[in-house]
């Protein structure tokens, strides 16, 4: 039964990646009418299609990140309710996929390389909150800012929190609901809160 259901969910995402790259000359179109777009009129059609879960909406996701990120590949994946901050500051590479109610917080600088999927409701935040002014309420003490770096081939879990200043090496595995304060070496399964390395895969 797990084979049967793994086997499925694979086929569907192979069949995504296929779709993209049968029609990617259709697609060009959009993508380059959206660049002609002021930003402000794309952070608000993005506000809109980050309702819709069906195939226009993951379109015009797409269309939108092509022109607002630093840099974005092929084949890249915004699930419904995503929200992006300081989209000048990420990087993202090709064949990635951002899942439903995730935050990525790029003021400090994000990079998410080729074939990473960040599952639900997971947070990537490149600043830390201080609290070392005494003086005034800790929420208005000033923040500071560290890149994230995912390489390629990560799959972060579900529920999990990537902290500021963090590098994850490539072809890792973050298990579900894992906090990530400081970096993962390449071919590592870390799990827990903080996360830390299981064992090497």
């Amino acid at each position: 039964m797990t084979t049967s259901k793994t086997v499925s969910n694979t086929t569907s995402q192979y069949a995504g990646r296929q779709k993209f790259y049968d029609f990617r000359w259709v697609i060009k179109f959009p993508v380059l009418l959206f660049r002609l777009l002021p930003i402000a009129v794309c952070e608000m059609v993005w506000s809109l299609s980050v309702l819709s879960r069906g195939r226009l909406g993951i379109l015009l996701r797409y269309c939108i990140a092509k022109k607002l990120a630093r840099s974005c590949g092929d084949c890249v994946y915004f699930g419904h309710n995503v929200t992006i901050r300081y989209w000048d500051r990420l990087h993202i590479g090709s064949n990635v996929s951002i899942h439903t109610n995730s935050w990525i917080d790029a003021y400090g600088f994000v990079t998410i390389g080729d074939n990473v999927a960040i599952a639900h409701n997971t947070s990537v935040i490149s600043t830390n909150h201080g609290w070392g002014v005494e003086s005034i309420p800790i929420k208005e003490n000033p923040c500071s800012a560290s890149p994230i770096v995912i390489d390629d081939d990560v799959w972060i879990g579900c529920g999990c929190r990537i902290l500021a200043g963090v590098r994850i090496g490539g072809r890792s595995v973050i298990g579900a609901g894992a906090v990530v304060a400081n970096d993962i070496p390449a071919h590592s399964l870390a799990l827990g809160i903080p996360a830390k390395v299981v064992r090497s895969i």
